[in-house]
């Protein structure tokens, strides 16, 4: 008798193990607090210190010799924060310092005008560096970020092709808060990406994360900086 009892008590700890688990360990279980939004003047110190770093440098040199050019000190294309960020708020997880910014590029193409965003995340100890090249053309951000492609620097900072932190990212927003106004706040910021033209850049979609963030995290800043802290 005591067999079967105890291959029955064996089953119940298993399920219950995996119940937990599968409410523990992923986006909708992490959160971000005491945010603060980075204004321009300190999102290009940011930057001004980021390019000394070797592994960002490397990505930079990419990006430039592709012909990219970023949209300096303009508050419409670049976007950041820091926080305290907590994993998982099921199982308890202590806060974590985050840093997370991105700052757009462009460049002009026969098709028209591309995007790239390069991206610092740091999360506790551990730094992310990539940059992110989006389709010419496409005017839903959703669809560009999954037709993205990424690359980041490794821990030797050589520049690898990556899969991660961009796709995401949108895949976080857009679906596990869903139910809020940031979808909304996605075909809102199509004007404020409009007010780049004026630069001659000719860039009226926000298909870039500095355009994206800028104005959508007026919007839904908790859900953006809870993703983007999430992601890697």
């Amino acid at each position: 008798m005591k067999k079967p009892i105890a291959r029955i008590l064996l089953s119940v700890v298993v399920f219950l193990s995996a119940v937990f688990c599968g409410k523990a360990q992923n986006c909708n279980y992490s959160k971000v607090v005491n945010t603060n939004v980075f204004n321009i003047s300190t999102l290009e110190k940011k930057w001004e210190g980021y390019i000394r770093d070797a592994g960002f440098k490397a990505l930079l040199d990419e990006v430039k010799s592709q012909g990219f050019i970023r949209i300096d000190k303009n508050e419409k294309a670049a976007w950041g924060f820091d926080a305290k960020y907590i994993s998982d708020s099921v199982l308890g997880t202590s806060e974590q310092n985050a840093e997370v910014c991105s700052f757009d590029f462009y460049r002009k193409t026969t098709g028209g005008v591309q995007m790239c965003s390069m991206v610092w995340r740091k999360v506790g100890g551990t730094a992310y560096k990539a940059y992110i090249i989006f389709p010419v053309g496409e005017k839903d951000f959703s669809t560009a970020m999954d037709k993205s492609t990424e690359f980041y620097a490794d821990d030797n900072n050589k520049v690898q092709r990556a899969h991660s932190f961009g796709k995401c990212w949108s895949k976080c927003v857009f679906k596990r808060f869903s139910a809020t106004n940031c979808a909304g706040a996605m075909a809102a910021c199509g004007g404020a990406a409009a007010g780049l033209v004026g630069l001659g850049i000719g860039v009226t979609t926000p298909i870039a994360l500095g355009i994206f963030g800028a104005c959508a995290g007026v919007f839904c800043l908790g859900p953006l900086a809870i993703c983007a802290a999430y992601c890697l």
